[in-house]
């Protein structure tokens, strides 16, 4: 997900702040420490243009 957000021109505290979350949360999303629930995947799949299954399981092949 830090390469889509970096791909859309994002900073980690735009992008926390574009999905209502904090850019500690966001930054631990990134490095695959938290999980976030299910509708900030939503939110974040979204303004990515990711799958929700690319939010839960970035090192996934198969889940684009």
């Amino acid at each position: 997900m830090r390469k889509a957000r970096e791909a859309a021109g994002m900073k980690l505290g735009e992008a926390a702040a574009a999905v209502g979350t904090s850019i500690a949360n966001l930054s631990r999303i990134e490095r695959g420490e938290y999980r976030p629930s299910n509708e900030l995947a939503a939110r974040l799949a979204s303004m990515f243009g990711l799958s929700e299954i690319q939010i839960f399981y970035p090192d996934r092949e198969d889940a684009a």
